[in-house]
């Protein structure tokens, strides 16, 4: 590994695994321990799903960090918040709104075809629009299916209070990774390099810029277009099992979020430099995803890079600049 790539990488071992936290430019890892025991979060936004259980963390322990929380589903609500009657917790169908409606038509993209219920960046859209509606400063985005310490809870509010415009985490256990990365780690043997997530995301509302692209790693892209010194990791953080790799529909939605973002990524690690050609860097990596085809032994990862190679097939290129040059990244992205 170069001496950019070490400053870059945060090894850590989960387990008998080790992986690798992505943490320049984006995601650097805040070490400040200090504890704050006053309440600043104004709104605890919750991403919730209709088939999904409860949220991992208790109401009771999210209720003394903030005022109110809003439960945000797409349209019908899981059937364990139906009997809720709380005036601190609220319940926002988003589906139901004018905002989401906008979003859907403004932000389409032919990927979306494939999984036309994923809502997940309006969620996280609508809850910036909200929070301004609000008048609210400091927020926390939470995915319903994540677990975070303590220890995480309080250097993320130490951060906030520090002047930083958000806060992520990275998550070590079952993360969210390209169908590529997960076959490259099998084959190539390369521990697993993680970016940091959105799933768990404290944001000061008046210091950040954009918005959630419609497509899959919106998070990334989010990060993507604020000031740099201005985001950074307040650790890591667990979430429930996934094998995302044996839902087929999802890999071949998830291919041209997961096709930009490594493109970005390979440039984050210095593993390419220069401008970038999308053409080009399109045949890499279906190159890739080809040789990982031939290669790799384990019958479901193999049916699994086999969807992704057809679905970057479909990507168009002129798609994609269009929606790069409507994400409007910061200055620094384009200078690495």
């Amino acid at each position: 590994m170069n001496n950019r790539i070490q400053k870059t990488l945060d090894e850590r071992k989960i387990g008998d695994t080790k992986v690798e936290l992505l943490t320049f430019p984006i995601g650097q890892l805040f070490e400040e321990k200090e504890k704050i025991n006053r309440k600043i979060l104004n709104v605890i936004y919750i991403l919730c799903m209709k088939e999904r259980p409860i949220p991992r963390i208790p109401f009771k322990d999210l209720q003394k960090c903030t005022d109110k929380i809003v439960l945000l589903f797409s349209d019908e609500v899981a059937e364990w918040a139906l009997d809720i009657n709380e005036k601190k917790i609220e319940i926002k169908r988003v589906a139901q709104t004018r905002f989401y409606k906008e979003y859907k038509k403004k932000n389409y993209n032919s990927f979306v075809k494939w999984r036309p219920d994923f809502d997940i960046p309006i969620k996280r859209s609508y809850a910036l629009y909200d929070a301004r509606k609000k008048n609210a400063e400091y927020i926390w985005l939470l995915d319903d299916d994540i677990i975070i310490s303590q220890d995480n809870y309080f250097r993320a509010i130490r951060a906030m209070v520090g002047g930083k415009g958000i806060v992520g985490f990275h998550v070590t256990e079952y993360p969210d990774m390209s169908i590529m990365d997960h076959a490259k780690r099998i084959v190539d043997h390369h521990n697993a390099r993680i970016s940091m997530t959105g799933s768990c995301m404290f944001i000061n509302v008046k210091k950040v810029r954009g918005y959630f692209p419609y497509v899959y790693n919106e998070d990334l892209f989010f990060f993507m277009q604020q000031p740099f010194q201005n985001v950074v990791s307040g650790g890591t953080i667990r979430q429930v099992e996934r094998t995302s790799w044996t839902d087929f529909e999802r890999i071949r939605h998830e291919q041209l979020g997961d096709f930009i973002y490594n493109v970005y990524k390979s440039r984050f690690l210095k593993l390419n430099t220069g401008m970038i050609d999308w053409k080009n860097e399109k045949k890499e990596q279906l190159e890739q995803l080809n040789r990982l085809y031939e290669t790799v032994s384990d019958e479901m990862v193999k049916e699994a890079v086999g969807v992704a190679y057809e679905a970057t097939k479909y990507i168009d290129i002129y798609e994609v600049e269009e929606f790069v040059n409507n994400c409007q990244f910061a200055d620094w992205v384009y200078r690495l």
